[in-house]
């Protein structure tokens, strides 16, 4: 910049702002939005696309999909004019991401096939990785978690073989959250346990992510670390501004809440995910949230919300072709027979109908005061 050579400052601030955008998606963007600037002024539209893509992982990273669409879509034709296959793999590679965590698993698969296209015998192992992750992670939540655990250790070796380290993170992760929806709570763990050092307190994304996920793995194994790691993963997301990272770990907390009995509580941390998940427009997450709403609802007695919120739940999962992740079948089927012993079959039976005919409508906001202030009359 001192000596007018503008083309080398886009690049530079281009890629300053890549580097930075792990530590803080904020900050990064000053960089980029400079570099995107100069990048006008020299006419370099491999540094504009650059710039503008990267500020797309920006918003990503702060889960504001709206946002990082808009930046990606903006240098999008650009990116294909120019052929650079790494950018173009990109260019597909957020659309792909968003979908996946937004419920649009069909659209998804289609973005990840072009991200992998664009790549193909090209020999770039970081985009080629990726593309396995988050197809991947669109098989997980359609029910074939053991695909992904096949496929993603050859690309974690190859990974380590070449010293691609920056999709190390998110292969484990998938793997780990595979563990999970297989039933696998004791290799999630391990998996985790040996990432989170590695990640934590350097790049917040992946490090919130992970944490979230071992806080949901040493739940189920009644691991007394549970709170404490998931407190850890809602600081992490919050430190970045990423929402939905930050209230899902609170969704463990909502759980961990429940399990003691502490139903406010835990109606407050689970509603302040659904919140996130209903503003932020991220489907995918949102029948977890149902779930958790129908356990405290029924812990307060609500037995009637608490069937409404199932069948809500499992609305929720049919609209979008996912399956509940971790499973933990008997826990639910506990529940549900407890609503019905409480109901009665018949009552139980037209609660479940009202449900399914409420065209998506969720039980008004003030059921979880009224049916404490019952719960603790009829105790």
């Amino acid at each position: 910049e001192e000596v007018g050579d503008v083309a080398t400052a886009a690049r530079a601030r281009a890629e300053l702002g890549d580097a930075g955008l792990y530590e803080s998606p904020s900050a990064a963007r000053t960089e980029l939005a400079r570099g995107a600037e100069l990048a006008g002024l020299a006419g370099d539209d491999w540094a504009l696309v650059t710039a503008k893509q990267c500020t797309s992982l920006t918003y990503i990273f702060q889960s504001d999909h709206a946002q990082a669409a808009r930046a990606n879509e903006q240098v999008a034709a650009l990116a294909e004019r120019l052929g650079d296959p790494f950018q173009v793999a990109r260019r597909w590679c957020y659309p792909g991401v968003m979908a996946v965590a937004d419920g649009r698993f069909a659209e998804a698969r289609d973005a990840i096939e072009r991200m992998r296209a664009a790549v193909e015998g090209v020999g770039e192992p970081v985009m080629e990785a990726l593309a396995e992750v988050f197809m991947g992670l669109v098989d997980v939540w359609e029910g074939e978690p053991d695909r992904p655990l096949e496929r993603l250790q050859s690309r974690l070796e190859h990974a380590l073989e070449l010293g691609a380290g920056m999709p190390l993170p998110w292969i484990v992760t998938v793997m780990a959250f595979a563990e999970l929806a297989a039933g696998r709570p004791e290799q999630a763990r391990d998996r985790l346990e040996g990432l989170v050092p590695l990640v934590e307190g350097r790049e917040h994304f992946s490090s919130s992510w992970a944490l979230g996920l071992l806080a949901g793995a040493q739940r189920l194994l009644a691991d007394g670390d549970a709170e404490a790691t998931a407190l850890r993963a809602q600081a992490s997301g919050e430190r970045i501004g990423n929402r939905l990272l930050a209230t899902n770990a609170r969704l463990t907390l909502a759980r961990l809440a429940a399990a003691r009995g502490d139903w406010m509580g835990a109606r407050q941390h689970a509603q302040a995910h659904f919140d996130a998940c209903v503003e932020g427009g991220h489907a995918t997450y949102v029948p977890a949230c149902l779930d958790a709403l129908a356990e405290v609802a029924a812990g307060l007695h609500a037995y009637e919300d608490a069937v409404r919120l199932f069948i809500a739940a499992e609305r929720a999962r049919a609209e979008i072709g996912a399956v509940r992740i971790p499973p933990e079948e008997w826990h639910w089927a506990a529940i549900e027979g407890q609503l019905r012993d409480a109901l009665g079959d018949d009552a139980y039976e037209a609660a479940r109908a009202e449900g399914w005919r409420a065209d998506g409508r969720l039980p008004a906001p003030g059921w979880g005061d009224h049916a404490g202030a019952r719960g603790r009359r009829d105790s």
